[in-house]
């Protein structure tokens, strides 16, 4: 195991941490007012940001990074035999877990992106499945996108933001804003609001299980990511054997 619990993974630390060590992080982030960001890597991004070197900076206010799925859980079992990753994590589980914390101890939450349909379902359902959450703002990917060159209203103050705009451009706006917004859990989510809000359906559970979610995925949304499963996946593959045999070059 590489030092201080983390595995690299084309050229990212990725820390070892299950789930109640991610939350226990960031109840403690809450608690003492100290400031974190969080991201995930999978097999997709860690491929964009192979490519775009340039933009790996945008990991550097990143303190959290943590493994997304089975993909890349196997390839640290291939890269690192027993000292890879001791378990398989998912974005979407550690989301759920994080708003079931969030619930309990009441904490004020800004939720920025997300389709429109995501937006109209949060405000219709959020209440209903997390009534103690004090929901401090939502903005849609939309609105963002149609404002990101003016200066954004001030966010309220708040003790989590999840930022769901995809890669790069979450890690991007945590690399321009960390400091500014002194939000104490600032959290890349990918598609984690479409799947908070219902917006997206999870598979069933024993997909999930076997990690073949991306399977059902795929079925609901086959032109959107047949690239990314049947051309990026197989790329992966073997960029990771590259790696294992240092033909890789990484920086």
């Amino acid at each position: 195991m590489n030092k201080e619990n983390r595995v690299n993974i084309l050229g990212i630390e990725i820390q070892d941490k299950d789930y109640s060590e991610i939350t226990d992080t960031i109840i403690k982030s809450v608690n003492e007012k100290s400031a974190i960001s969080i991201t995930y890597i999978n097999t997709y991004n860690s491929q964009y940001y192979l490519r775009h070197t340039d933009e790996r900076k945008y990991l550097s206010k990143i303190t959290g990074i943590y493994p997304d799925g089975a993909g890349i859980f196997l390839a640290s079992k291939f890269l690192y035999g027993k000292n890879g990753l001791k378990k398989r994590i998912t974005g979407t589980d550690l989301y759920f877990h994080i708003f079931k914390i969030a619930n309990e101890r009441r904490w004020r939450v800004y939720l920025l992106g997300g389709g429109e349909k995501t937006k109209i379902l949060i405000k219709k359902n959020f209440k209903n499945t997390y009534p103690n959450i004090i929901l401090t703002g939502l903005t849609s990917r939309k609105e963002y996108l149609e404002n990101k060159n003016k200066e954004m209203t001030k966010i309220p103050d708040s003790d989590i933001i999840m930022i769901s705009l995809g890669t790069p451009y979450q890690e991007k706006w945590i690399y321009e804003n960390f400091e500014r917004i002194k939000i104490p859990v600032q959290i890349a989510a990918g598609s984690g609001l479409e799947f908070i809000s219902g917006a997206k359906k999870r598979a069933p559970v024993f997909m999930q299980k076997i990690g073949f979610e991306w399977l059902y995925r795929f079925f609901l949304e086959p032109k959107r990511l047949f690239y990314r499963y049947f051309i990026g996946n197989p790329v992966f593959i073997l960029k990771i054997i590259l790696q294992k045999f240092s033909l890789l070059k990484l920086k």
